[in-house]
């Protein structure tokens, strides 16, 4: 069955990954049974959850600025798929989000 867990990566940015529970899941659960975090056979990494579907897992980054790149390539914003009806009103966009600047009298401008 396939999951997708987030990650973290060096690029300072979150990557959701696919990966395959056949290949070894092990929950790791508190005194009181709740469920702390998941141990994949996957390079044994400690991730704090597996989720069903990639709009799972961002869900769970909530209102994050932060680009996610997803397991197609695509990138997104968490903060712009979770809450839409803000994404208009946000001036405050991410610098890494903005892919080029075009000034007054250049191809472009007015776009």
């Amino acid at each position: 069955m396939t999951k997708y867990y987030i990650s973290l990566e060096a690029d300072g940015n979150f990557h959701i990954i696919k990966y395959d529970t056949g290949e070894g899941v092990r929950v790791l659960r508190d005194a009181g049974g709740r469920e702390t975090s998941v141990v994949i056979y996957h390079n044994s990494l400690i991730v704090s959850a597996l989720y069903d579907t990639v709009e799972a897992a961002i869900k769970h980054l909530g209102g994050s600025r932060r680009e996610t790149i997803l397991p197609d390539g695509r990138v997104v914003i968490p903060e712009s798929v979770n809450y839409p009806e803000l994404t208009i009103r946000n001036i405050f966009v991410p610098f890494s989000a903005v892919r080029g600047e075009v000034w007054p009298g250049e191809p472009g401008w007015g776009k």
